[in-house]
């Protein structure tokens, strides 16, 4: 018997409306646990890596976590995983919410999306049904009507997941967004445009099947003496969500300001910050399932110039993105980008990257009022930032290009353009800076996906965040000597979460690598060490990292933007900060058993037991 999962998911060929059921090898959860971690390993084994993200070829995963659907804390988590078409490489994005725990009770723990539709279509699976429903009436629509229409058409307490127009217009930065309003987004690297490729406007799910857990009367103990330790410690992130951390950020020197290109924002930082706008506009928490934080936030106002906003509150990605990074100190505004970029189905953190871009290339004059309609770019401007949002949903004007992605964008305008597009791998860098903390330049420079924070949360640990039991330096030093290994174990460490099916923040609360052996045990009734969790981890981030060395990634790519190499910030905390991102290259490289191009060696395949060898 299979504790906390169906051990079987569905394959679904959009193009014969066909699918068939994959029954999952005990085996491979043992080694690789699943969404991210079993997606690799199987795309790698069985299906076409180098098919173009948006033919009919490349397949798209909805994976949901090992332990999603069960008690184990905050277990919602699954990813979206696929070649991404924004990069061009491996691309998995983790959504929240309720979404992967209806779709285990509907009896699969995930599914394999490839072909394409000869028309709109969006998937209904309800207790272990699968049905093909034309979805005509609802493209062009938004992903707010898309949740309600469709849960009116199926089931009233089904979860889906859809894309917006940017998806349908193939906007390399398309999101897919789960659970309407409440907006919990599976973001970056563009995977909305692969299900716009496929003609596939939403998948929706139901069941009624509960997870079976190994030892529940254990687990309820657990719950009971951990939930309100991880409460306690997370109490910020209730109160205020994930933007509450936005003044710290700014103190810290972490904050992007004006496209990276200043230092300070501390004016303004107060009043753009989650405690500010839960005074402003809060409704009411939102909680994803099983889990006790609830740092997710409603909210519900109306305002003169957006008129009525009510939807999830920005987090501080998104928050950051469009007040600092382009200077923009009008609270409203955060809130109405947001919510334009949920409804239309774009990743906040590139849009506000692709709008700082434009600003700064529209004040060098390689951008010009006719490329965008008559509106002039200004740091800040209102009118221009909801105009070039809506430029790139609709692929018009210069939002065609933008829309592609900074690196992409600034290649085909050319001239210095390069110099103001932020990105590593082609994925805009998030929003911290790794000048305040030098763990993430290694992580921006060799994360799988590209510029991604969540690959190892490197910078927590300059907030004074401590994980115990993993081989961190006993003191965090912010220097280049350390941040390689830093970098690497947490990349290890945060490397399971996804496959895991776990939020990230029970670690910032203090939940520990012993802990989550414990309670995967007592769930899954599967037994490791802390160190075999580790091993995992790190072999599931090696395979990911193969994946892309087959697309042509070494070296060569594993840098961060000319900006954040060679220019320091000018005022802050940070001050006159830059890593020496070729010492840190080189140890990381050795800690990782890579060779000096940055692959994989066949001694380090052998140590993981990774078959795939160059």
């Amino acid at each position: 018997m299979n504790y906390a999962y169906n051990g079987r998911i569905i394959e679904v060929n959009l193009s014969m409306q066909s699918y068939r059921e994959i029954l999952i090898d005990p085996a491979d959860v043992k080694t690789h646990l699943l969404a991210s971690g079993y997606a690799v390993n199987y795309f790698l084994k069985y299906l076409n890596y180098k098919a173009d993200p948006l033919s009919p070829e490349a397949p798209v995963f909805l994976l949901a976590g090992l332990v999603t659907g069960t008690p184990f804390l905050t277990a919602c988590k699954m990813s979206v995983c696929g070649r991404s078409p924004q990069t061009g490489i491996w691309n998995e994005s983790t959504v929240g919410g309720h979404f992967a725990h209806m779709l285990k009770c509907s009896g699969f723990d995930g599914i394999i999306l490839t072909g394409r539709s000869r028309s709109p279509i969006y998937l209904s699976i309800d207790d272990g049904r699968v049905d093909f429903k034309d979805a005509s009436h609802l493209w062009g629509r938004d992903t707010f009507y898309t949740d309600e229409q469709i849960r009116s058409e199926t089931e009233a307490m089904a979860k889906v997941m859809c894309i917006g127009p940017a998806g349908e217009n193939g906007v390399k930065m398309a999101s897919i967004i789960c659970e309407g309003r409440s907006a919990r987004s599976a973001g970056r690297g563009g995977m909305g445009a692969v299900f716009g490729a496929k003609n596939l406007k939403a998948v929706a799910v139901f069941g009624r099947k509960k997870m079976q857990v190994a030892d529940y009367d254990a687990l309820v103990a657990e719950l009971k003496k951990t939930t309100l330790v991880v409460k306690e410690k997370s109490s910020q992130f209730h109160e205020f969500g994930t933007a509450g951390g936005l003044k710290n950020s700014e103190m810290l020197g972490n904050l992007p300001v004006k496209n990276w290109s200043e230092g300070s924002f501390s004016e303004s930082a107060g009043e753009l910050s989650g405690q500010n706008l839960v005074k402003l506009t809060f409704e009411k928490h939102y909680y994803c399932y099983s889990c006790p934080i609830g740092c997710a936030k409603i909210m519900n106002f109306i305002h003169p110039r957006y008129g009525k906003i009510n939807s999830h509150m920005p987090e501080y990605e998104g928050a950051a993105g469009f007040s600092s990074l382009i200077m923009n100190r009008d609270p409203y505004l955060v809130c109405a980008a947001c919510e334009f970029c949920d409804k239309n189905g774009i990743d906040t953190i590139s849009a506000s990257s692709a709008v700082a871009f434009a600003m700064e290339c529209y004040e060098h004059g390689l951008i010009l009022k006719h490329d965008t309609g008559g509106v002039e770019l200004k740091w800040g401007s209102p009118e221009a930032v909801m105009c070039l949002l809506e430029l790139i949903v609709s692929k018009k004007n210069i939002g065609a290009l933008l829309g592609e992605g900074t690196r992409a964008a600034a290649a085909a305008i050319g001239g210095i353009a390069p110099e103001f597009a932020v990105h590593v791998k082609g994925l805009e860098v998030a929003m911290h800076d790794p000048r305040a903390f030098y763990a993430m330049a290694a992580n921006y420079m060799t994360a799988n996906r590209g510029a991604c924070h969540l690959e190892s949360l490197a910078y927590t640990l300059g907030y004074g965040r401590t994980y115990e039991g993993l081989g961190l330096p006993a003191s965090f030093v912010n220097d280049s000597a350390s941040a390689a290994l830093i970098c690497v174990i947490t990349q290890n460490f945060f490397g399971l979460f996804n496959p895991l099916g776990i939020c990230k923040f029970v670690a910032r609360a203090a939940f520990s690598i012993d802990e989550i052996a414990l309670w995967l045990k007592i769930t899954a009734g599967l037994s490791f060490t802390p160190a075999e969790l580790m091993l995992i981890g790190e072999r599931i981030f090696n395979e990911k990292r193969i994946f892309n060395v087959m697309l042509g990634i070494s070296r060569k790519d594993d840098m961060l933007p000319p900006r954040l190499i060679s220019k320091k910030r000018d005022s802050g905390r940070a001050a006159d900060n830059l890593a020496d991102v070729g010492l840190i290259l080189n140890q990381y490289y050795k800690l990782r058993g890579w060779n000096e191009l940055g692959i994989p060696t066949a001694r380090k395949c052998d140590e993981l037991s990774i078959n795939f060898k160059f």
